[in-house]
Formats: structure tokens, C-alpha cells, sequence
């Protein structure tokens, strides 16, 4: 089924059906407050509606005989849609191509994300998310050179990342959405767990852990490994965003090009590289590894906040992320498996 053919054919209920519900009313909360339920779904139908429009034509940007599955094609075919842009920066582009990796949904490590060591008991298995799941897509979309550049200085983020933050979140809710409709085109059924509404926080100690790590779904996937910074490096670096989701359609698994968690990482390969630590502006990432969370996020509450107002962006910083030699690849001299 084409997204024309489901734009022309699908009834709000089947809308409301193929996005699977609860992420659907996530995804349009924010938009639909203080309505009635009949108008909410109205506005669920809206939103998804217009960004498949968008998709519609973004489809007329690439070449569907290009290289890489279906799912990898219509991955990248979003990022040529109007959606992918700051519109407070003259809409420079949010992301770059991405990069898709899959994961059977009955990979053994996704029971070793349910260890306390790792994330814990509270992390959802795919086939409590979606029973007879498959597979899990893991994606990411590497930020744009404007956007990545704009934050290289020393100092305090930049507006454009900020803002660029806060837009990338918004196109990875729905990208969740579009390849959700795509999926569904094949006769399967999804769940994106970020925006459903039972993804849920754990409190542990002073850290939070979710119920689903796109990080370390990422990792298992074949995506990338873990950094200093305890981002994901992947082959197009670690400035970006991560977003997956779970299907029943059985897909190819990506075969993990490494063998160890950190093994994308010059720190923890030969301690070649400590570029996070000097980047970062509240002294958060370190070499023993410990609560990063506390200190980034005081940083970002007392100090970011209060020096970029009035703007609404005040979340993130990104500084150990940008002017690294991680931000947009694998370092050099660091050798992949496959």
C-alpha cells in the first residue's frame, strides 16, 4: 500500500488503528489539549495526514531504485521532506542521510538490557511492547553541518542547536509515525515505543532509567557503540538522534560490526582521546564513568536556562558532542569487524 493510496482509502479509525493508538494520542497530546475525545482523534487524523502529505512529495526527491532495503530508502527519503528543516533559522536543514540497522526482536541481548547493571528489570523485552514482534529498526539521523558547526565554540550551546534540538525531537516523534504507516503498507504491525504511553522513567537513586533505551537498542542493532560521553557513536557520528521501533514483519538482522561496547570509542580502545572530558562545560563526562546525568543537567537548569532567555529552547547543550572526533564518524584508526 503507498502512502497516496492510504492518504486517499484510510478511515480515522484505521488512522487511529495503524498508528497504534496509544502512540497515536501521545504523539498528538501536545497538540490536542482540552478537546473532546471525538476532536482529539480529529486532530490525530490531521497531524498524521499532513506529514504524510509531506512525505508524499519528499518521495519525488530520491531514487527508490537506490541502494539499501525499502525501510533504509523511506528512511532517507524523509529527510527531504519541508518537516526536516529550523524554521527559526531560516530553515536550515536538521539532518543529514541517516543511517537504519535491525535487530531480531529476540536478539539475547535485549535480556541483558533487563539487568540491573545495565538498565534494569523496568526495560520492556519487543515482545512485551508488541507480542509476536520481530524485528527492531533502529535509525539515526546525523545533524547537519550548520546545526553542528554552530555549536563548536567554547562557551554556552548555541540558539541553532537549541532550536535544532528541540525540532529534531518533534521529526523523530514523527518518523515513528511515517514508518509506522509505511510498515503497516506490508501488512504489519508496529509500536514505537517513545511515544507510547506506556514508556515509563524509573527512578534509580539519582539516575532515571527508561523503559526502553534507544541508545541501547541502537547497540544491539549494529548502529554503534558507546562513547566517553555515553552517547552512541555510529558511522555517521554522534551528534544526531536516535529512534527506532518495533514490528512484526521479520527483516534481515544487521550483523554487529564490533564485539565490545566501547569499541568505537579512542578512550576505551587505547586512551587516545579524552575530547569530551575538555569540551565539557560542566565538568560531567569523566574517565570512571559515574553519574553524568546530575551534573549535566544542573549545568543545563541553572546555567543554560537563565543565560539564553527568553528563548524557549533551553534544554541540551551538546558541547561534547560537537568539535570531537567522534561528531561525525567512527574515529580514525579505529577498525570495524565488518
Amino acid at each position: 500500500m503507498s502512502i497516496k493510496s492510504v492518504l486517499q482509502n484510510t478511515s480515522r479509525r484505521k488512522f487511529l488503528q495503524l498508528a497504534g493508538g496509544a502512540s497515536a494520542v501521545a504523539i498528538a497530546a501536545p497538540l490536542a489539549v482540552s478537546v473532546t475525545h471525538r476532536s482529539k482523534e480529529h486532530e490525530i487524523e490531521r497531524n498524521i495526514r499532513e506529514f504524510l502529505e509531506l512525505q508524499l512529495k519528499a518521495q519525488s526527491h530520491f531514487d527508490w531504485e537506490a541502494g539499501g532495503s525499502p525501510v533504509e530508502r523511506f528512511a532517507n527519503g524523509l529527510r527531504y521532506s519541508p518537516v526536516n528543516d529550523t524554521k527559526e533559522f531560516d530553515n536550515v536543514r536538521l539532518f543529514d542521510a541517516p543511517v537504519v540497522a535491525f535487530a531480531s526482536a529476540t536478539d539475547p541481548l535485549f535480556a541483558e538490557l533487563k539487568k540491573k547493571d545495565v538498565i534494569g528489570p523496568n526495560h520492556m523485552s519487543p515482545e512485551e511492547w508488541l507480542p509476536g514482534a520481530k524485528t527492531v529498526i533502529s535509525y539515526y539521523y546525523p545533524l547537519s553541518e550548520e546545526i553542528r558547526s554552530s555549536n563548536r565554540k567554547p562557551g554556552l550551546p548555541s540558539k541553532m542547536w537549541l532550536a535544532g534540538k528541540a525540532s529534531a525531537e518533534a521529526f523523530i516523534y514523527n518518523t515513528g509515525i511515517a514508518l509506522t504507516y509505511f510498515l503497516a503498507g506490508h501488512g504489519a504491525k508496529s509500536v514505537v515505543p517513545d511515544t507510547d504511553q506506556r514508556f515509563k522513567m524509573a527512578r534509580d537513586g539519582n539516575i532515571t532509567k527508561p523503559s526502553w533505551s534507544e541508545r541501547h537498542v541502537g547497540y544491539v542493532a549494529g548502529l554503534g557503540t558507546f562513547g566517553l560521553h555515553k552517547s552512541l557513536i555510529t558511522e555517521k557520528g554522534s551528534a544526531g538522534r536516535l529512534g527506532s521501533l518495533i514490528t512484526t514483519l521479520e527483516l534481515m538482522p544487521t550483523v554487529r560490526p564490533y564485539k565490545g561496547k566501547n569499541d568505537y570509542c579512542p578512550y576505551f580502545v587505547n586512551g587516545s582521546c579524552v575530547a569530551c572530558i575538555d569540551r565539557c562545560p560542566a565538568h560531567a563526562v569523566n574517565k570512571t564513568g559515574g553519574d553524568q546525568v546530575t551534573l549535566c543537567s544542573k549545568y543545563t537548569k541553572e546555567v543554560v536556562g537563565p543565560s539564553i532567555a527568553p528563548t524557549p529552547y533551553k534544554n541540551g547543550c551538546g558541547k561534547c558532542l560537537t568539535a570531537a572526533p567522534c561528531e561525525i564518524g567512527i574515529p580514525a584508526g579505529i577498525k570495524r569487524l565488518a
